[in-house]
């Protein structure tokens, strides 16, 4: 997916590290939708990916419809257990969470 920045033009980097404009008109951007694992599939989903370090409890592999498991882009193990699902702790959990993407280039 490109890149999108704030100027009137919208940029894409390839593998190459060579810069290319993209109009606009050529852009195709979806909406993301945030889906428990356990809800069952639904033709209209699209591209399924699960974020989470660990298999989800009581799910066969082969029951769940997705793409791709992204358990390296999900947060470490270290900072869950930091958070704890402690509404008190959010904002400092998504700067956190956001750093270790940051960090993991080859995750995302």
């Amino acid at each position: 997916m490109p890149r999108v920045d704030k100027s009137p033009r919208f940029k894409s980097h390839n593998h190459a590290s060579k810069e290319q404009i993209v109009p606009p008109s050529e852009l195709h951007m979806s909406a993301i939708q945030i889906k428990r694992v356990y809800d069952p599939f639904a033709k209209e989903d699209g591209a399924r990916f699960l974020v989470e370090r660990l298999w989800p409890r009581g799910m066969k592999k082969e029951a769940v419809q997705m793409d791709a498991w992204c358990r390296d882009v999900a947060p470490s193990g270290d900072l869950r257990r930091w958070f704890n699902h402690d509404p008190a702790k959010w904002k400092e959990f998504q700067r956190r969470y956001r750093a270790e993407l940051a960090d993991n280039h080859t995750a995302c």
